[in-house]
């Protein structure tokens, strides 16, 4: 009797271990959320520059795709090992060197010697959210502005859209990370979160947090 009961014990521990493995979070889009500090640098020489712990460097990513950057607004895609953060005509791209549940090593794609940033998590994010579904089944149409008609953007399935406000431009478009949009005009890019879609209504959110509500026309 004893026998069976030990093993039932075993059996009940490796089970516990099991599902406390199984729980682990592996995918990079959820592990990335919440609050990081910027803990360290190591330049190409292999020299490390500690922190301040008066002044902390910390980056937020939220699970909408905005970011906040040490006080600077903007907007991330993750591609594979490459993080890109937009902020307005501006982009900053690094490759992930590690990233885990308490720790994300960042370098430099371009300009790089070879050093790197080390940042340790203060909290965590909601990993519950989900972005909107069929984002880019659902734009694909003609959208304005409930209160100015007047001006529109077209976008056709092919990637390709058209323009016609102050001034008329046609552009090319792309959704990643499922709600990221990439609008590339002839003037430079532009990147959106799509926050709430469906087939009637988006609400887009630019690099600086400003809002804007569309809907579809045809």
């Amino acid at each position: 009797m004893k026998k069976i009961v030990l093993l039932l014990c075993v059996f009940l521990m490796l089970s516990i271990f099991a599902g406390c493995a199984e729980s682990k979070i592996t995918d990079p889009m959820k592990l990335i959320l919440g609050t990081w500090n910027i803990s360290r640098s190591v330049d190409g020489d292999g020299e490390i520059y500690e922190g301040d712990d008066n002044k902390k460097e910390i980056i937020t990513f939220y699970p909408d795709g905005l970011v906040d950057f040490d006080g600077t607004e903007g907007i991330w895609i993750l591609l594979n090992d490459c993080l890109t953060i937009c902020d307005g005509s501006d982009e900053e791209v690094y490759y992930i060197r590690s990233l885990t549940e308490n720790e994300l090593s960042l370098t430099e794609a371009y300009y790089s010697d070879g050093g790197y940033i080390v940042c340790e998590r203060m909290q965590w994010g909601d990993l519950k959210y989900t972005v909107p579904a069929d984002c880019t089944k659902n734009i694909v149409g003609r959208w304005s502005e409930p209160d100015d008609l007047g001006w529109y953007m077209q976008f056709y399935a092919d990637g390709t859209g058209i323009y016609d406000g102050d001034g008329y431009d046609s552009f090319t478009w792309s959704i990643l990370n499922g709600n990221r949009l990439r609008i590339s005009y002839s003037w430079g890019v532009e990147t959106m979160v799509i926050r709430e879609g469906n087939e009637n209504s988006m609400t887009f959110v630019d690099v600086d947090y400003d809002e804007l509500r569309m809907i579809r026309v045809y």
